[in-house]
């Protein structure tokens, strides 16, 4: 037997959400998907894998598949896979997972998808892998919204070397990736890597293409960005290999602040730009006392959180910072530095930051 059910015709429907069936896998799969099909619906199902093979399987050449709404669990070679190009030479496209579970265990990838112009959102993966538990193969491939919770070893997103185009969320919703040995394995082309939650992995995002990720506006566990072995050492968060391009980050985990609310979400590694200088109150009621912030930003406004430099501040005549006579020196603490002034005389008073 090919599997518990053999799909072998076009525009099939098994099971719907909410009203689904449990199919206990035989032979390869439980659902095994043979010849090129196309318009597959199958939505709200319980499938087990056959024991140490698959849970959902295809030969290749799908097309416009929408698989939702399933639990797919059991102990599996490959929990579910998607044949396309890459293995079989049988382009497969537009094979769409939205809302499944995949739980069990699985000595390859959890899902392996191999269909190009594909949408993975809202799913959740919770099954123990030592591999991946998702990878990607095939080209314009969406991954949103989706969960992905390891127990320490393989990979959350493995986007291999046959992988063009893949968009990891980029503000479709977040992806929360954590508890692997690495968060995601770039081996791709042309990948985007934005808006997610990337923390608590032992390596954030390891990228062996030689290709530049743009992995800017995540958040990595820290307010400090990731860390970098040569250009964030100060970074708290999940590590970052070469050619990942992660700054700026988000310095929250509310991704809705960090896309939505500019440059007060952020934060950079330089290089310096600007001093700003801002004050509270504005203007200055002599013989008050005013606090003055100075913030270090990178060309874009973004503060440079890990800046820890000595700024020299000074205004001349009988101006103070913080009782101290200028010039006064004081160093950033997270690219910020605050200290009241004041200034006895009637006047203007010129503050310089350097």
């Amino acid at each position: 037997l090919l599997g518990a059910v053999t799909i072998n015709a076009n525009n099939v429907t098994v099971g719907e959400v909410d009203h689904g069936f449990t199919i206990n896998g035989v032979g390869q799969a439980g659902v095994y998907v043979q010849g090129s099909r196309s318009g597959l619906t199958l939505g709200g199902n319980i499938i087990v894998a056959a024991n140490n093979k698959n849970a959902f399987l295809t030969e290749g050449g799908q097309s416009n598949f929408t698989i939702s709404g399933n639990t797919f669990q059991g102990s599996a070679s490959q929990l579910v896979y998607v044949n396309g190009f890459p293995s079989v030479g049988l382009l497969s496209t537009n094979v769409d997972f939205i809302g499944n579970t995949f739980g069990g265990t699985a000595t390859g990838p959890l899902l392996g998808q191999e269909a190009d112009d594909s949408s993975i959102v809202g799913n959740t993966f919770n099954g123990n892998t030592s591999y991946a538990a998702l990878e990607i193969h095939g080209d314009n491939t969406t991954v949103s919204d989706n969960t992905l919770t390891g127990s320490g070893a393989g990979a959350g997103v493995l986007v291999s070397e046959f992988s063009s185009g893949a968009l990891i969320n980029a503000s479709s919703g977040a992806n929360t990736i954590n508890g692997f040995a690495i968060g995601i394995q770039v081996d791709g082309s042309d990948v985007i890597v934005q808006f997610n939650i990337i923390e608590d992995n032992s390596f954030g995002l390891d990228n062996t293409s030689g290709e530049l990720v743009n992995a800017e506006k995540n958040w990595w566990g820290s307010l400090h960005g990731p860390f970098h072995d040569d250009t964030n050492l100060l970074g708290e968060g999940d590590e970052v290999s070469n050619f990942v391009d992660f700054s700026p980050w988000c310095t929250t985990d509310d991704l809705e602040d960090c896309e939505e609310g500019g440059v007060q979400f952020l934060g950079s590694n330089g290089p310096l730009d600007e001093l700003l200088l801002s004050f509270d109150p504005n203007p200055v009621a002599i013989p008050n006392a005013s606090e003055l912030t100075v913030t270090a930003v990178d060309a874009d406004g973004v503060r440079l959180v890990n800046d820890s430099r000595e700024i020299e501040l000074n205004a001349g005549g009988t101006t103070k910072f913080d009782g101290i006579g200028g010039p006064a020196l004081i160093n950033l603490v997270g690219g910020v530095l605050t200290t009241d002034v004041t200034e006895t005389i009637p006047g203007t008073v010129n503050v310089v930051a350097k």
